[in-house]
């Protein structure tokens, strides 16, 4: 049996902080959103509730570029990924109701 005493990948592992969230937001989430919308004010932003989401530095970034934004309490995290588009389209619903 062979064992390995050093990881394979020795790349520095590098571990999410509410700043590194707020640059990534800045260079690249923003940027792409960006390129690929014609009309950024449109755009509906959410995230979840973990703690480096709401950090002062991220949350002031989503607040300069984003005017609209889905409150993590709307969707919990801890289920996002089994609802994901029905807790947009319900709230989108709720949104539009009586502007027809």
């Amino acid at each position: 049996m062979v064992t390995r005493s050093t990881p394979i990948d020795k790349r520095k592992r590098i571990c999410m902080t509410g700043d590194l969230y707020a640059k990534c937001l800045r260079e690249e989430a923003i940027p792409a959103i960006n390129e690929v919308v014609k009309n950024p004010n449109e755009v509906i932003f959410q995230d979840d509730q973990d703690s480096k989401h709401r950090t002062k530095v991220a949350m002031d970034v989503l607040y300069d570029h984003f005017e609209e934004k889905i409150k993590p309490n709307d969707g919990d995290a801890k289920i996002a990924d089994v609802w994901p588009i029905e807790n947009i389209w319900g709230i989108l619903k709720e949104k539009t109701r009586g502007k027809n």
